[in-house]
């Protein structure tokens, strides 16, 4: 798992090789505890502007939530000619 801060603006991800394994899990607790730390600091998240970028199979997509609020999956394929869609 790793965050990256710029300015005003925050990039959490993980490798997750495998839907329904604990690394999604970890992934949905991390934001779980990044929407309740910007809540004690009474930030606000722009939930309009996230998303789960997906790189590689399109049926691996897991689902994300922010505040009940579930995450657009964003599909980037490194080498489309390898699934079927």
């Amino acid at each position: 798992m790793t965050l990256k801060l710029f300015a005003d603006d925050a990039k959490l991800y993980a490798d997750i090789r495998v839907v329904h394994t604990c690394d999604a899990d970890e992934l949905q607790m991390a934001l779980d505890e990044l929407t309740y730390w910007a809540d004690v600091w009474h930030l606000s998240l722009s939930i309009q502007r996230c998303c789960v970028l997906n790189i590689g199979d399109p049926t691996a997509a897991c689902i994300l939530r922010i505040s009940d609020c579930i995450l657009p999956t964003v599909f980037f394929l490194s080498r489309p000619w390898c699934y079927n869609m």
